[in-house]
C-alpha cells in the first residue's frame, strides 16, 4: 500500500531539464551528465549520438530513452524518462533530422501534458520553416523546452551582442500569440536581462538568452519554479522546471491593490513614471500576451514594496520628538546597520535585515524613494546617520 500511495504522489507532478550538452558521447562525460540530472525528464539538444552511443545511455540510466539522432548538421535530440514516469509516456512524434521529439505525459488526475523538445536550426529561414512546421504540433497544454537559436526580444541579449531582425523571430512569437504560450522565465523575471548561453569571441564575452520553456498560458498556475543553471559541460545553461498539482503555486488567493497607496503623492508620481518606462521599452516584435503579463508582473511587485512598507514608515514620521531632516548620502551608508528609520521600517516590513545594504531592487529603487522622501521635508530622528 505504501509503494502505490508514494507512486500517485509522483505522477501528480514532475520536472523537467532541458539541455543543449553541445556533445555528448564520451563515457565520462555520459555519467557525469545524466549522475547529474535528478528531473523526472531530461531533454538534451545537439547530442550527436550514434546507434552505440543511445545503447549505453540506454544502460547507466535508469528508465526510457527516446532519441532522433539525425545528420551530421542538425546533431540529434533526446528525451530521458525517469523509471516512476516512463510507463505515463506516449512517444507522439520524432522527426528524421534529429530537430524535434515529442511525448505526451499523463499524470494520475487526469491531466496530460505535451512536451516538445526541440533544436532550431542556425540558419534563419531554415529556422523559420521549422516554426511554421511546429505550430501543428501544439495542443491546449504544450510545454516546448529547448535551443531555440534565437532571441525574441532585447533583454535576451548582452551589451556585447548585437539584436537584429529575424524573420525566423516574428514567426515564433506569432505562433505563441496564435496558441497563447508564454514564455514562462520570463513571466517570473520580468524586465530582468538573464542569459542562458555564454560565448568568448575574439576576447569578447557575449551572452544571449536562446534556450527557452514555452508553456500554455493556461498551465501557469501549475508551475512552481524555472531558473537556469550553468555548468562545465557546455556554453549553454540547463532549464529546470518544475511542475504539477502538488506544487503548483498556490499564494494567498486573488491579489487586490490596497487603493490607499492611490493618496499618496509620491507613490503616484513612481507609477507614472514605471508605465512611462515599461511603454517606451515595448518592442513592436514582441509578444503582446507575454508582454502584459511582464507588465502585470512589475507593476505588481513594485505595489507590494510600497504596501510593506508604507504602513511602517507613516507612524514613525509622525513623532515629534528628536526628529531633523534625513540628510543626503551619496552612497547606501546611511541603510546601514537598523540605526536608520528606513531600516528599522523596512526590517519591520520584512524586506530586509538589520546590518544588510539595501540598493536598487529592480523597479523599485529604495534608495531614489528615501532622496524623494527628503526633499518632502518627511522628518527622520536624531542619530540615525553614522558614516
Amino acid at each position: 500500500m505504501l509503494k502505490f500511495t508514494l507512486t500517485v504522489f509522483l505522477f501528480l507532478m514532475f520536472s523537467i531539464t532541458s539541455l543543449n550538452i553541445n556533445g555528448l558521447r564520451s563515457e565520462l562525460k555520459i555519467n557525469a551528465v545524466l549522475d547529474s540530472c535528478k528531473a523526472d525528464i531530461v531533454c538534451l539538444q545537439e547530442t550527436w549520438w550514434g546507434e552505440k552511443t543511445v545503447n549505453h545511455v540506454s544502460k547507466v540510466w535508469s528508465g526510457s530513452v527516446i532519441s532522433s539522432l539525425g545528420t551530421n548538421r542538425s546533431c540529434g535530440v533526446a528525451i530521458l524518462c525517469k523509471e516512476n514516469v516512463k510507463n505515463n509516456i506516449d512517444v507522439i512524434y520524432k522527426d528524421e533530422e534529429g530537430r524535434i521529439l515529442i511525448i505526451d505525459i499523463s499524470l494520475n488526475n487526469g491531466r496530460k501534458y505535451r512536451v516538445i523538445n526541440i533544436y532550431a536550426p542556425n540558419n534563419e529561414n531554415q529556422r523559420k520553416r521549422f516554426f511554421v512546421k511546429l505550430g501543428k504540433w501544439m495542443c491546449n497544454d504544450v510545454i516546448i523546452v529547448g535551443d531555440f537559436n534565437v532571441v525574441l526580444t532585447k533583454t535576451d541579449v548582452s551589451v556585447n551582442n548585437v539584436y537584429k531582425n529575424d524573420c525566423s523571430r516574428t514567426k515564433l512569437i506569432d505562433i505563441m500569440s496564435d496558441y497563447n504560450v508564454i514564455d514562462i522565465w520570463r513571466v517570473f523575471n520580468p524586465g530582468v536581462r538573464g542569459f542562458s548561453r555564454r560565448q568568448v569571441v575574439n576576447g569578447t564575452l557575449k551572452q544571449s538568452r536562446v534556450d527557452y520553456c514555452l508553456i500554455s498560458s493556461r498551465i501557469v498556475r501549475d508551475l512552481t519554479s524555472v531558473s537556469h543553471v550553468f555548468n562545465n559541460w557546455s556554453d549553454h545553461a540547463s532549464l529546470h522546471v518544475r511542475l504539477g498539482e502538488a506544487n503548483g503555486v498556490r499564494g494567498g488567493g486573488l491579489w487586490c491593490l490596497n487603493t490607499s497607496l492611490l493618496k499618496d503623492e509620491i507613490f503616484n508620481e513612481k507609477m507614472r513614471k514605471l508605465l512611462l518606462n515599461i511603454t517606451e521599452e515595448l518592442d513592436v516584435n514582441d509578444n503582446y500576451i507575454q508582454g502584459w503579463n511582464n507588465i502585470k508582473g512589475r507593476i505588481k511587485k513594485v505595489l507590494e514594496a510600497w504596501g510593506k512598507i508604507l504602513p511602517h514608515l507613516r507612524p514613525e514620521c509622525s513623532k515629534k520628538e528628536h526628529v531633523m531632516q534625513l540628510p543626503f548620502l551619496s552612497n547606501p551608508a546611511f541603510l546601514w546597520g537598523g540605526r536608520c528609520l528606513v531600516s528599522k521600517c523596512l526590517t519591520a516590513a520584512g524586506l530586509t535585515k538589520v546590518g544588510q545594504v539595501v540598493g536598487s531592487t529592480g523597479d523599485f529603487d529604495l534608495l531614489k524613494v528615501c532622496t524623494e522622501m527628503k526633499n518632502k521635508n518627511i522628518l527622520y530622528r536624531r542619530n540615525q546617520v553614522a558614516e
